[in-house]
Parts: structure tokens; C-alpha cells; sequence
């Protein structure tokens, strides 16, 4: 009974202490502020763009580790371009009425620091060796059709999810280098 109390009270104390994790920023001290000029869209569902770029905006000011700022002023550069829009459907009734789509879009980003001029790092969709690489990715999936616990939504609906969880990947990509290729290196 002894031996157990010490177990679970050693667990208690590795959960409480052992698994903590303090984000560690990566960008130089001096990037202070930000410059985020609306994202070009090179695909045809108009309005992404700017749902997307006011959506990081807001995340950068959530997390607080940079102030927006007009690009004059700015110590930094984020811009961004929309590549990739793609809906497509993933499930089907028995009548072959779509039930549920996927919607992705991938995103080619620059953070620059312009103080040095220096691209600090750069996310970019290309081809290597036949395989398409890069970019910042995001998916979400909904459904069209009522069933028994499922919710329905519209593309724009999905859409505006998907734009939240691409900004706030962008912004940790910014801010800390999650998804960056040296994480990807370290794991």
C-alpha cells in the first residue's frame, strides 16, 4: 500500500513539473513590430485573402509578442499568397448527393526582418524531385447533409474555421518556429 502511494504520488509530482513547456521565441530581440499587408489570392474564390490576413492579425495580437504596425514603422514583414483552394467532396448518400467535403488551401509565406533586410524564413510550395513540398497547409472537413449528431455547414462557415487555424499556425510558425524546418530537424 506504501509502495503505491509513493507511485502515484511520484506521478503526481512528474505530470505537475515534468511536463511543462515554455514556448521559446526564435526571432531576433530587436522585431519588435509588424507589418501585415493584405495576402494576394492566386486562386478564384475571392475574399479568402482578406479573411485570412485579418485573422493573423488578430492572432498576433492575441499572442502579444509583436505590435501591428504600418510598414514604414514596421521591424518586420509578413506577406503572404494564397496558392491552393480546393473543396472537395468526401463522402456521398446513396443517392450520391455529397454529404461531406474537405476544404484546403495552402498558403506560400515570407517573414522578413527589415531592419537587415534578412528573410528570416520562408514557406514556399514547390516541387522537389516530382513531390510538392512546402507552404503552410490547412484543412478542415464539414458536412452538408443533416444526420443524427452531425453539424451542418455551409463552405463559408468551414471556410472561417480554416482561416483561424491557418492564422494561428502562422503566427506560432512567426513567433516560436513551430512547423519550421529546423522543429522538423530536431524531432
Amino acid at each position: 500500500m506504501r509502495k503505491a502511494i509513493f507511485i502515484i504520488m511520484g506521478l503526481g509530482v512528474f505530470l505537475l513539473f515534468g511536463c511543462a513547456y515554455t514556448p521559446v521565441e526564435i526571432m531576433p530581440k530587436h522585431i519588435k513590430t509588424i507589418a501585415v499587408p493584405t495576402f494576394i489570392n492566386r486562386t478564384a474564390h475571392y475574399g479568402i485573402e482578406s479573411k485570412l490576413t485579418d485573422a493573423v492579425i488578430e492572432e498576433l495580437i492575441r499572442d502579444g509578442h509583436l505590435s501591428i504596425t504600418k510598414k514604414k514603422e514596421a521591424d518586420a514583414l509578413l506577406t503572404g499568397e494564397i496558392v491552393t483552394y480546393v473543396l472537395e467532396p468526401l463522402s456521398y448518400d446513396a443517392t450520391e448527393v455529397v454529404e461531406q467535403y474537405k476544404l484546403w488551401v495552402i498558403v506560400n509565406l515570407s517573414f522578413r526582418d527589415l531592419t537587415t533586410g534578412e528573410v528570416l524564413w520562408e514557406e514556399k510550395r514547390e516541387s522537389i524531385e516530382g513531390n510538392l513540398i512546402g507552404g503552410i497547409e490547412g484543412d478542415v472537413r464539414y458536412y452538408v447533409t443533416p444526420r443524427a449528431g452531425r453539424t451542418v455547414e455551409t463552405e463559408e462557415e468551414a471556410q472561417e474555421r480554416l482561416v483561424v487555424e491557418l492564422a494561428d499556425h502562422i503566427v506560432r510558425r512567426t513567433v516560436y518556429g513551430w512547423g519550421s524546418q529546423i522543429e522538423i530537424q530536431s524531432r
